[in-house]
């Protein structure tokens, strides 16, 4: 039996870079549509879900937006400081 232990965890409890993977991964989106659709670049996406750089305010909002998932990235990641 296989297991599925991983895929039956509350996303909105995943550290911010695999909440952006899992969110991706959800939508069925390749790293360029995510960042054309957020407007930015895949090796930015890609730098945010190997936790390298922290989206900004703007693109958490983005996120919330695109995924339609608000409870992956409440308002409270927008304070903490990005990079």
């Amino acid at each position: 039996m296989r297991h599925v232990a991983t895929h039956l965890r509350d996303p909105s409890t995943l550290p911010l870079p695999e909440r952006i993977k899992w969110a991706r991964r959800a939508m069925g989106l390749s790293h360029d549509r995510l960042a054309e659709r957020l407007g930015t670049s895949r090796f930015t996406v890609i730098k945010w879900e190997k936790g390298l750089h922290r989206p900004g305010a703007d693109y958490l909002r983005r996120l919330r937006d695109v995924t339609g998932q608000p409870d992956l990235f409440p308002e409270e990641d927008d304070d903490e400081e990005s990079g």
